[in-house]
C-alpha cells in the first residue's frame, strides 16, 4: 500500500576499507566489512529503525516507518552517535561520516521515496569523518535534547550533531512563578535517601526546575549529579540508560552487549557491581541520579532502581524521577519500598503575570501589544515551552517585516 509518513532518513558511510585491504587481504577485508554492519544493523534495530539497503560501504535506514514510534529523529540522532561510537571499537581503524534528515516520504512496498532521502544523502557526503550532518527539520525537532552546531558555507543549510546534552544548559528566559515548587525540591533533597517523583506536561519546565533547584542551593550544589534518560527505551534496549549513567559513574565498568542483558544471572551480576559502587561514591560524596521520562522507564531497569531503593539506608543518594504523567503503577511500587521517603511534586501551568513576564523579556518590550498578549496567552496556554517558541516565532517575523 502507497502511503505518506513523516519519517527521519539516516545515511551512514564507514570509510578505511580500501587502506585495509593491502594489509588483511579480500577474503578478510570482506569478513570485517559484513562484521561491521552486522553491529551497526543491530544499533538501528535496536533503536526502532528499519535498514533500507546496503550500497557498497553505505547503509541507509529509516526511522517511522513501518511503524512511528513518536521519537523517531530523536532514534536516528542517538543511533549516529552510537555508529560513531562502535566504530571507534572495531578492531581496525576505520570512520564514519552520517547524514540524518527529517521530512515526508512515500512509503510503498517497503520502498522510501521523496527529497528527504536526497538531502540525507547529501548531508552524509558533506560530513567529515566521525562527523553527523542533519538538516533544519530534524534540529529543530530535537534542539533541546542535543547539542548542535549550525554549519555555514554548505550548499544547504545544515548543523553537526555534537552529542547527547548530558548536563543543564544555560537558559536563556528567567525562571518565574517557581518559588514554592523550587522550595519543596530543595527540602526534598537535603533529606536523603530520598525518591523524588517530579510531574509535569511536556515542556512545562521539570529539566528546568531541577537545574534552578540544585544551582541555587550551596549544600545540592556540591552533589554529584548524573542524569539518564527513558526517552527511547523500548523491549530491545534493556538496561541502557542505566548502564550509560553508570559508564559515567565509572568509565572503567563494562556492561557487555545488550544481548548479554536478557540473562537473568548476569543482571544479578550488574545489579551488585553497580549497587557496590553506587554505595561507595555516595559514601564519599552525596549523589543525585536524575531520570527523565521515567514514564517510560523498561522493566530490568526499574528493577535496579527498586533494587537501590530497597537497600536506601546504606548511602546518601537522591533519586529524582521525571515524568508527564503520575502513573500509579510506578509510585506505588516505589512507594511500598520507599514509604515516607517518596515525594511527588507536580508542576502547573504558569499564571498569566508569569507568562507576560517572560514573554516581555524574550521580545525585549516593555509592554506587550493587547492583541499580542491575547494570542500568547491563549496559544501558549501556560506551557514555558510553548511560550518561548510562539515569541520567538513572532519576534523573527517582526524583524523580517521590518
Amino acid at each position: 500500500m502507497r502511503e505518506k509518513r513523516l519519517a527521519t532518513i539516516l545515511y551512514a558511510d564507514l570509510t578505511g576499507f580500501t587502506q585495509l585491504t593491502a594489509s588483511l587481504g579480500a577474503e578478510k577485508i570482506a569478513e570485517f566489512v559484513n562484521d561491521c554492519f552486522k553491529e551497526i544493523d543491530e544499533i538501528i534495530h535496536r533503536y526502532n529503525g528499519t535498514v533500507i539497503r546496503h550500497e557498497g560501504d553505505r547503509v541507509m535506514a529509516v526511522f517511522g516507518v513501518p511503524r512511528s514510534h513518536g521519537n523517531d529523529s530523536y532514534c536516528a540522532l542517538i543511533s549516529g552517535l552510537k555508529i560513531i561510537s562502535e566504530a571507534k571499537e572495531f578492531p581496525h581503524e576505520i570512520g564514519a561520516h552520517i547524514g540524518i534528515a527529517t521530512g515526508e516520504i512515500v512509503y510503498e512496498d517497503q520502498n522510501i521515496f521523496g527529497y528527504v532521502t536526497e538531502t540525507a544523502s547529501q548531508l552524509e557526503e558533506l560530513a567529515p569523518v566521525d562527523g553527523i550532518y542533519v538538516d533544519t527539520n530534524c534540529y529543530l525537532l530535537n534542539k533541546f535534547l542535543f547539542d548542535l552546531k549550525e554549519i555555514e558555507d554548505q550548499p544547504i543549510k545544515c548543523y553537526q550533531l555534537i552529542g547527547e546534552r548530558r548536563r543543564y544548559k544555560e537558559y536563556e528566559n528567567t525562571f518565574v512563578n517557581r518559588e514554592r515548587e523550587i522550595s519543596d525540591l530543595s527540602r526534598a533533597l537535603t533529606k536523603k535517601p530520598r525518591v523524588i517523583f517530579v510531574v509535569g506536561d511536556a515542556g512545562i519546565g521539570k529539566t528546568r526546575l531541577i537545574s534552578e533547584t540544585i544551582s541555587r542551593d550551596p549544600i545540592n550544589k556540591e552533589n554529584q549529579y548524573y542524569t539518564a534518560s527513558f526517552l527511547s527505551m523500548n523491549k530491545w534496549q534493556f538496561y541502557e540508560s542505566i548502564v550509560k549513567m553508570m559508564k559515567e559513574l565509572n568509565p572503567d565498568l563494562t556492561p557487555g552487549k545488550s544481548r548479554d542483558l536478557l540473562s537473568d544471572d548476569y543482571i544479578t551480576k550488574l545489579h551488585n557491581e553497580y549497587y557496590e559502587y553506587i554505595v561507595a561514591e555516595s559514601h564519599k560524596i552525596p549523589l543525585i541520579l536524575h531520570f527523565q521520562y521515567f514514564d517510560r522507564v523498561d522493566q530490568q531497569s526499574f528493577e535496579f532502581i527498586k533494587f537501590i531503593i530497597n537497600n536506601f539506608e546504606s548511602y546518601q543518594i537522591a533519586l529524582i524521577m521525571e515524568m508527564q504523567k503520575a502513573i500509579p503503577s510506578i509510585i506505588d511500587a516505589v512507594r511500598t519500598i520507599a514509604a515516607d521517603r517518596t515525594k511527588i511534586i507536580s508542576i502547573a501551568p504558569l499564571d498569566h503575570n508569569g507568562q507576560i513576564a517572560i514573554a516581555k523579556e524574550i521580545m525585549g518590550l516593555a509592554e506587550i501589544p493587547a492583541d499580542i498578549e491575547e494570542k500568547i496567552i491563549y496559544y501558549a496556554n501556560g506551557n514555558p515551552l510553548y511560550l518561548t517558541e510562539l515569541c520567538n516565532y513572532i519576534k523573527d517575523q517582526w524583524q523580517h517585516e521590518k
